[in-house]
């Protein structure tokens, strides 16, 4: 945690299962060295060994965009949603066809696996799915 006084919420996952509420799950944790495996002790379920990859850190000025651009194995797509609204995102290639399909549920990005896509410019469109926000933008991918 680089502030302990800011932490920011990267990611999460429910080990107990169960419909009813007590204190069984989760009661230790172990982050390996480099942070991107993580050891979850579980009271009922047992251990479970997880790969983290966190998202980007995006501080733009921005109201929508993708990091990076140009983009090589994964883009992300992310809008300013302090409200947590859900979106769309759409993304074309330069003949038209849509290429993604996502949704951005209550956060603010997305990310896009480009590993298959061709070399070249697309176009995304970020849809307000209960409110009245459209968003559009390009980006390059670049293998």
């Amino acid at each position: 945690m680089s502030n302990p006084n800011f932490p920011v919420l990267s990611g999460w996952y429910d080990t107990y299962f169960d419909e009813e509420y007590d204190f069984s799950g989760a009661w230790g944790i172990h982050v390996f060295p480099g942070g991107k495996k993580i050891l979850i002790s579980d009271q009922r379920n047992g251990l479970f060994l997880l790969e983290f990859y966190p998202p980007p850190r995006i501080n733009a000025n921005t109201e929508h965009g993708v990091y990076p651009n140009p983009a090589h194995e994964s883009a992300w797509i992310y809008v300013a949603n302090p409200r947590n609204f859900d979106f769309e995102v759409d993304v074309y290639n330069l003949q038209g066809k849509c290429v993604a399909n996502a949704e951005i549920i209550g956060n603010s990005l997305v990310e896009l696996n480009t590993l298959h896509w061709s070399s070249g410019m697309y176009f995304y469109e970020i849809i307000g799915k209960d409110v009245t926000l459209n968003y559009r933008g390009k980006f390059e991918v670049v293998h």
